[in-house]
């Protein structure tokens, strides 16, 4: 017999067959019924039979999804982190300019920018034989790092009085409003991976609750199941299938 049967598989799908097989047929749900079976424990067999089923297609399609938002976020995030160190590099330029100009406030504001910048850190990796590399690593969630770039945008754009400046740098108004719009819109993808994780969880425990259902039924059927392979040869192959380890 099957045993430890948790997921949707050739097992769980050839039971499912054999209740639709005997249901299909009227000389097979009659001979079943005469040797003591159920019609609702067919029904019950194959209703939860399909629900698997239809859980695990569920679930691959969950799966399939996360991957697509992990990879878009990815995307997103490194197109959004290598804009923010452009628009740094112009930033602390100006400061530079500004401390020969001796334009202390102006200093003092794109410092403070500068001080809390939104960074990625390294780690040293010991390759052997006094040999090492640098790995980046992420120091802080994509969430911090993600507000930390639209929040520096947001005060680069309400400092107008350098915007000229900036503008003569590359870094123009509409430049900073599309950093900040994208940095925002980041979140979105973080909810949509959340999402898409979870709803892979859930389909999971619908296809385990599912299969346990099937196999409880499918346990009180053997007897009659057994008897009816018996009398009639047409169930044999199916049910050597639906009880192979």
């Amino acid at each position: 017999m099957a045993r430890g049967v948790s997921a949707f598989g050739p097992v769980v799908a050839a039971r499912t067959a054999v209740a639709a097989q005997i249901l299909g047929t009227p000389d097979l749900l009659e001979k079943y019924l005469k040797v003591g079976g159920g019609r609702s424990d067919l029904e019950s067999i194959q209703k939860h039979g399909l629900a698997a089923e239809a859980a695990n297609h569920a679930q691959a399609s969950a799966k399939t999804e996360k991957g697509l938002l992990t990879a878009e976020l990815q995307t997103a995030f490194f197109d959004l982190k290598r804009e923010y160190a452009r628009v740094m590099i112009a930033v602390r330029s100006l400061r530079g300019e500004l401390e020969e100009e001796g334009d202390i406030d102006g200093v003092t504001r794109l410092t403070d920018i500068i001080k809390n910048e939104a960074t990625t850190g390294f780690q040293s990796l010991d390759l052997g034989d006094g040999k090492t590399v640098k790995k980046e690593q992420r120091v802080r969630s994509y969430e911090v790092l993600r507000a930390e770039m639209a929040r520096d945008a947001v005060s680069l754009l309400g400092f107008t009085r350098v915007a000229t400046k900036l503008s003569e740098r590359g870094v123009t108004r509409p430049r900073l409003e599309k950093l900040k719009a994208d940095a925002e819109a980041l979140t979105g993808k973080l909810v949509a991976r959340g999402s898409a994780a979870g709803a892979k969880k859930e389909t999971t425990a619908q296809e385990r609750e599912a299969v346990a259902k099937q196999s409880a039924r499918w346990q009180h059927s053997r007897p009659a199941l057994d008897e009816l392979a018996k009398m009639d040869g047409r169930v044999v192959a199916t049910l050597i299938l639906a009880t192979k380890k």
